[in-house]
């Protein structure tokens, strides 16, 4: 530990590449304060030990990544703010109030926050299609609710998993209201659902690094000049799905925009302090080399 610097981290395994720190202990030495972010490798039998052991390592938050931010879940203490955690089934950030952990997650809101800054784009009455069906695309797609986004179709490999995604997120819209959510499998029958999207977003890992030629989709004449297209990839920075959406006119952004979105709620919960919507672009402008 770091004397009397109050210590924050991440948490996941592999950990190595992680950006989080990078992130962190900017904005921490950018506003003079006396934090300190580390990462810890914490294998998934480690989990509970580390956990249980935050009060006494002096650790008052903690980021999580994979493979734990569904494990952590039955260690964790929730509040109003925490629901969207509890509901997801997932939690990304890990506050230690007197030895309490209190779950959220910053995921869905951080990438809002992202096309919110970046595009100016407001998410209210638009049609949105999430490839994959995985812990990303639940988060993206709660948040997606909360924002009255008029549709959000899940397209998945597999039918199933987009299924119980959509009967997982049909509970939480009153009777009375229309339900947005839709399941589909990748394939010709999505053409339509993506010709009529205002907004695509990969939340796969088809087309990450070393599997850079990959891409999600195997026909992309769906793009129209001025759609809105996201990969949360950003290693690379622009994966073969992002090129042959701007290829064909569509307006795309990576997943840097994201990870800052994120990390910029999380710091919130830590600190109390929020971040700027000029800091957040000034470290979106710096981070790009590091995700080299």
């Amino acid at each position: 530990m770091s004397g009397s610097k109050i210590i924050t981290g991440v948490i996941g395994d592999p950990i190595s590449h992680s950006l989080s720190p990078f992130i962190h202990n900017g904005w921490y030495h950018k506003l003079g304060l006396d934090y300190e972010y580390q990462k810890f490798h914490v294998l998934p039998s480690e989990l509970g030990d580390f956990l249980s052991s935050m009060n006494e390592k002096g650790i008052s938050g903690i980021n999580v990544t994979i493979p734990h931010k569904e494990t952590v879940i039955p260690f964790l203490n929730f509040e109003d703010e925490g629901l969207l955690a509890q509901n997801i089934g997932a939690a990304n950030t890990i506050v230690n109030r007197d030895g309490q952990l209190f779950g959220y997650s910053t995921d869905g809101d951080g990438f809002f926050k992202s096309i919110n800054y970046q595009w100016v784009l407001q998410i209210s009455g638009k049609k949105i299609v999430i490839l994959g069906a995985g812990g990303s695309a639940r988060a993206i797609g709660f948040s997606a609710m909360a924002h009255k986004a008029s549709s959000i179709v899940f397209a998945n490999r597999t039918l199933n998993r987009a299924s119980h995604l959509v009967q997982d997120f049909s509970y939480h819209v009153p009777s009375n209201e229309h339900n947005p959510f839709t399941a589909t499998t990748l394939d010709e029958s999505l053409i339509p659902l993506l010709k009529d999207a205002d907004l695509v977003i990969n939340t796969t890992s088809v087309g990450m690094f070393p599997n850079n030629e990959d891409c999600p989709l195997s026909d992309m004449s769906w793009v129209k000049k001025g759609q809105y297209v996201y990969d949360i990839i950003y290693k690379p920075q622009k994966t073969v799905f992002l090129k042959q959406a701007e290829e064909r006119g569509a307006k795309i952004l990576n997943g840097l925009g994201m990870l800052v979105g994120q990390a910029a709620i999380a710091f919130a919960y830590f600190t109390g302090q929020e971040i700027s919507e000029d800091l957040f672009l000034e470290t979106l402008n710096h981070i790009g080399d590091q995700a080299s």
